[in-house]
């Protein structure tokens, strides 16, 4: 059995993207040879394309099978890819942070789309360097049709024939109160929910918490902290999170609830809930106004194009 080991919990897959084919960057944030570069966000950071999405090699069966032997009942559910992600741009977020390729598939039961997605999230395996997997997801920015589909499919095949590393998490909204899970897949289960990575527990006694966030203040200003594992809550709900952090100044407050699992999901404009990449739609439509952006919406995809940039500039 392939083994899976528990990463971070950022449930975000993308962001602002523009009507252009290339996302703008700053100016002179990065040299103009890395200026120069193209890239199209819906090519090679998120792909929602229909003849992608309804490809049998990215069905959930063969992707999970991958992970917990085809024969594992957990494979068999219903459900289906609504979006296929780029992150090696997580390489940026400090050490034990890794390039990943990831799915985002959503419920369907009796022909109707339900409110609950799963997303597989696997490392791309050291066979190739960051600059050398970067290179790969930008190639896909020149190709269309079947050339695309071959070449994101060969990236996939690539990463599945490796011993895969990652993480499975869901978000389920069915009820009143959605319920956010992650699960180690170390010993090959889907039934024991893993701890969420700098998602406090609720029992944590509020001084031990102030005093963890005033000691990492630089950590989680980065977005770079580590929760200690004793620290950490097993669920989070997608509801505003009200941390009890006495002594702590209120913008790092807010810096530090915006890195945890419920405060991903209520500090963003979200699609149809509390969703990101919604399970109730398909295409470029699944992103949330926090993904896709606005006038005065920050762009997420533009600083995940830049990070490809520098990374293909420095290949």
């Amino acid at each position: 059995m392939r083994t899976i080991h528990h990463r971070f919990c950022a449930f975000a897959v993308a962001a602002h993207l523009v009507p252009t084919a290339c996302t703008p960057i700053a100016a002179g944030s990065l040299p103009s040879r890395c200026e120069a570069i193209e890239v199209d966000p819906m090519r090679e950071l998120v792909v929602t394309d229909t003849g992608v999405v309804s490809d049998a090699r990215g069905d959930f069966r063969r992707i999970a099978g991958a992970i917990l032997g085809a024969q594992s009942k957990l494979t068999h559910g219903p459900f289906e890819l609504v979006a296929v992600a780029n992150r090696v741009d997580l390489t940026t977020l400090g050490p034990g942070h890794e390039a990943e390729l990831r799915f985002v598939y959503g419920l369907v039961t009796s022909g109707a789309r339900q409110p609950l997605t799963v997303a597989v999230e696997l490392q791309l395996p050291p066979t190739h360097t960051t600059q050398e997997w970067a290179a790969a997801w930008h190639a896909l920015g020149s190709l269309t049709g079947d050339a695309n589909r071959e070449a994101l499919f060969a990236i996939v095949d690539q990463v599945l024939a490796e011993p895969l590393h990652g993480q499975v998490r869901t978000q389920d909204a069915r009820e009143p109160v959605p319920i956010l899970l992650e699960f180690d897949l170390a010993d090959g289960s889907l039934t024991v929910p893993s701890a969420l990575v700098n998602q406090p527990a609720t029992d944590v006694p509020p001084p031990d918490l102030a005093a963890f966030v005033s000691t990492h203040e630089d950590e989680i200003l980065a977005d770079e902290e580590i929760v200690p594992r004793a620290m950490l809550a097993t669920f989070a709900t997608a509801t505003p999170p009200a941390f009890a952090l006495p002594g702590v100044p209120a913008d790092l407050v807010a810096a530090f609830t915006k890195t945890t699992c419920s405060g991903c999901h209520t500090s963003e404009p979200t699609l149809d809930g509390t969703f990101h990449v919604s399970p109730m739609r398909r295409g470029q439509a699944a992103l949330s106004p926090f993904l896709i952006g606005s006038s005065t919406q920050p762009s997420e995809l533009s600083r995940r194009a830049e990070v490809l940039r520098g990374l293909l500039c420095n290949n």
